[in-house]
């Protein structure tokens, strides 16, 4: 069914399920006797993903780079005809970042979270344009153009 996604249909329906069973809830086991936790600093690369908060709890901590637009550059003058009735879209391409993707033309965002790293924008006019993503860790990129 489109639309349809385990955390708003599933989720929902397990939670409640949880609920009606009258089961009280148990906290997990405290760590055997004679496990030892090593630091951080002490684990390979590999291992060490996780980072401890201000409040005790495990962080992940972004692992790529920051996303950047890469298409269009910054500054870039583009003709899509902006003036015609037919208008092109300007597509849009970014590197790095962590999906899903959030794009933004003026500050109002696109059609909605994507996973892919290109995208496609119908401006509504010619003019100076900002563009920008936003990864899922926060990170954000931005870039000015001017479409003409």
């Amino acid at each position: 069914v489109p639309g349809l996604s385990g955390y708003a249909s599933a989720a929902p329906i397990l939670f409640e399920g949880f609920v009606r069973s009258g089961l009280a809830a148990v906290p997990l086991p405290g760590q055997p006797a004679g496990v030892t936790r090593p630091r951080r600093d002490d684990l390979p690369v590999t291992l060490a993903r996780f980072g401890s908060g201000a409040d005790g709890l495990v962080q992940a901590t972004p692992t790529e780079p920051a996303p950047t637009i890469i298409f269009p550059p910054d500054g870039a003058h583009v003709d899509l005809g902006a003036t015609a009735a037919d208008a092109t879209p300007l597509v849009l391409k970014l590197q790095g970042g962590r999906a899903p993707f959030r794009w933004l033309a003026n500050g109002k965002p696109l059609v909605g979270l994507d996973r892919r790293r290109t995208a496609t924008w119908q401006p509504d006019g010619a003019g100076y344009s900002t563009l920008t993503v936003i990864d899922a860790a926060g990170r954000a990129a931005s870039v000015k153009v001017f479409v003409e």
